[in-house]
């Protein structure tokens, strides 16, 4: 995806951060534009589509020098009601949203870059008024899904399950050779993304546990040793 197709994006779905600029002001404006904001009645209308055959899960990659050195911190937000691993102390960041189709959210981001920003781990969250999806859980997701990939190559995709909450895992890569993975969960009206972007000359190694790392607080299961991986085909 080009800087100018990123900006654009970017200035469409939410605004960058103060200061932000250049170089980091593209991965910062990709990887938010991953937060998709649709009009409600497009979700209320999404059809349930058939899953992707023989979709696979990311695969593990190669650490870089940079991975290799950054141990796997655990990390937990009260507020946002989950905990994971990261490779280092996330950055934090918030920011207000206006819906399309009315109402408004708060975006929360958490998120560490590596190798020279060439590699970006990030969790992210919002929630959305009760009324505001009124589309099965599946077809949500893959609506996200669909705004994630927009411009980009779909490379795999499957359903998954978080204890109970309803996921979906993909990967996709632009025309830049930048490959992007992604869990997304949807707990009642609260959207969870989780987000792996690297660029095609530095593998994220440590995606899997990253990903598998993952729990949503409160759950009833969460303690139980179940990753969020795609069933079986």
């Amino acid at each position: 995806m080009s800087k100018t197709a990123l900006q654009a994006l970017s200035r469409r779905l939410c605004q960058p951060a103060k200061g932000v600029t250049g170089r980091k002001m593209r991965k910062v404006g990709s990887v938010t534009a991953l937060l998709l904001l649709i009009p409600a009645g497009t979700l209320a209308a999404a059809q349930t589509k058939t899953p992707a055959k023989n979709a696979k899960p990311p695969q593990a990659a190669s650490a870089s020098a940079a991975e290799s050195s950054a141990a796997m911190r655990s990390f937990t937000s009260t507020n946002g009601l989950f905990k994971v691993e990261f490779p280092g102390a996330p950055k934090q960041l918030s920011r207000p949203l206006n819906l399309q189709g009315g109402g408004n959210a708060t975006m929360y981001q958490y998120w560490v870059d590596l190798d020279n920003d060439d590699t970006t781990y990030m969790v992210i969250y919002n929630d959305y008024p009760p009324d505001y999806a009124s589309a099965s859980p599946q077809a949500l997701l893959e609506t996200m899904r669909d705004g994630v990939t927009r411009g980009k190559t779909l490379t795999s995709d499957v359903p998954i399950e978080l204890f109970g909450v309803p996921g979906r895992a993909f990967t996709a890569v632009d025309k830049d050779g930048w490959q992007y993975a992604v869990h997304q969960f949807l707990d009642g009206s609260r959207f969870y993304q989780l987000i792996v972007v690297n660029s095609k000359n530095h593998p994220a190694g440590m995606t899997e546990q990253f990903m598998n790392s993952f729990r949503i607080l409160g759950n009833p299961n969460a303690g139980a040793p179940q990753p969020a991986q795609p069933p079986a085909d």
